[in-house]
């Protein structure tokens, strides 16, 4: 999805409609759920109910739940936040602290 620096989604209110329907093709994982969510909070009732009825959809095919951490939800997040803000330095704190694997060079 194309989502601002706020985590809110951007482009016109079709567009926006559009990004959510879509969703329903997608495999259902955090990013989907995260998608849907920044949906559910738009502005716009049109792209609301697109987000119900893409969460319907989804339900319908009776995926497998996915399990969230705090982790999966603080990496997309981070880098929406100014350096004045301090963030971007403590989640990478955290993530030290807490010993994280390091990702694998591909």
């Amino acid at each position: 999805m194309d989502e601002r620096n706020d985590g809110l989604l951007r482009g016109s209110r079709e567009g926006r409609i559009d990004q959510t329907l879509a969703l329903a093709e997608s495999p259902w994982s955090v990013d989907t759920l995260l998608g849907l969510h920044v949906a559910l909070l738009d502005h716009a009732e049109e792209v609301r109910a697109a987000a119900m009825s893409t969460l319907m959809e989804i339900a319908g095919k009776n995926p497998t739940p996915v399990s969230v951490s705090p982790l999966d939800v603080l990496g997309p997040y981070m880098f929406s936040f100014t350096v004045a803000s301090g963030v971007v330095p403590q989640v990478f704190r955290l993530l030290v602290k807490i010993g994280t694997p390091r990702p694998s060079a591909s």
